[in-house]
């Protein structure tokens, strides 16, 4: 009987673990329509604690880090643009994430192999954390992201919490540093060409502002950019390329119906 009560004392070890007041909010929660319109928008990468050789290596790279997530809640995926600063050069990626709702992960596809984070909300909604094999000692890690370059001491707490609640340490912890990242030294190619698309024939402004951070991120200026004035083009120039435009939507649509 003694042993029977010492074994059902050790298996709810971990369940009162995760009750204490670091661990109580810290748990995987199903993400849902309202969670993915909260992600959406500008973030910051502040650091992240891996131990994964290969994640941590690629963690001492970046010096800074932005990215804008735009979810699709019907075909749950979350276009991600990023923009990170590595050395003297700025790396952009486009991609897409996964939302797999129940489960409260996202993953990303590179080639075969996908990479599966765990999003975990705070208290503080202004951050989050994505953390990775939690269930493996020896390859854990938890990635913290901000709405400003800079966390908080308060929201920095927090995430030192988090990682304490998972079995590690703060010491582990590798910062990006944005005072370091010098937009002069971020020089282009010469032949370096940025071209803006959108989907309407004017930008609004928070479009525009993305394309000018892509410049600066190259080590252009908006001063360079030259516009395109739809105001200023007659609709009778327009109707010169609606008829091949209703040809290649004809095609399209045809190709998309042959099995």
């Amino acid at each position: 009987m003694a042993l029977l009560w010492a074994l059902t004392v050790l298996s709810l070890l971990p369940l009162l673990e995760a009750q204490s007041p670091a661990c109580a909010n810290l748990t995987v929660k199903p993400i849902t329509n309202a969670t993915l319109d909260w992600l959406s928008g500008k973030w910051f990468y502040i650091g992240s604690a891996f131990r994964n050789p290969e994640y941590k290596q690629e963690a001492q790279k970046i010096q800074a880090d932005f990215f804008y997530f735009s979810p699709n809640l019907t075909a749950d995926t979350i276009l991600l643009h990023e923009y990170q600063s590595v050395g003297d050069r700025c790396v952009y990626n486009s991609s897409y994430l996964k939302v797999r709702r129940e489960n409260g992960t996202l993953s990303k596809f590179e080639g075969a192999r996908e990479h599966i984070a765990y999003l975990l909300l705070l208290r503080d909604p202004r951050t989050y954390i994505l953390a990775f094999s939690l269930d493996d000692e020896k390859n854990q890690g938890m990635s913290f992201y901000a709405d400003k370059p800079e966390a908080t001491p308060e929201q920095l707490e927090e995430f030192h919490e988090a990682l304490v609640c998972k079995g590690m340490n703060k010491t582990e912890v590798i910062y990006t540093d944005w005072k370091k990242v010098n937009v002069r030294d971020q020089t282009p190619h010469p032949a370096c060409l940025l071209l803006l698309t959108a989907d309407k024939p004017e930008a609004t402004p928070e479009q525009l502002e993305e394309f000018h951070e892509a410049l600066v991120c190259k080590g252009m200026n908006k001063t360079e950019v030259i516009y395109t004035d739809w105001k200023k083009v007659n609709v009778r120039d327009q109707d010169v390329c609606e008829p091949l435009q209703k040809q290649h939507e004809l095609e399209r649509k045809k190709a998309e119906e042959e099995p």
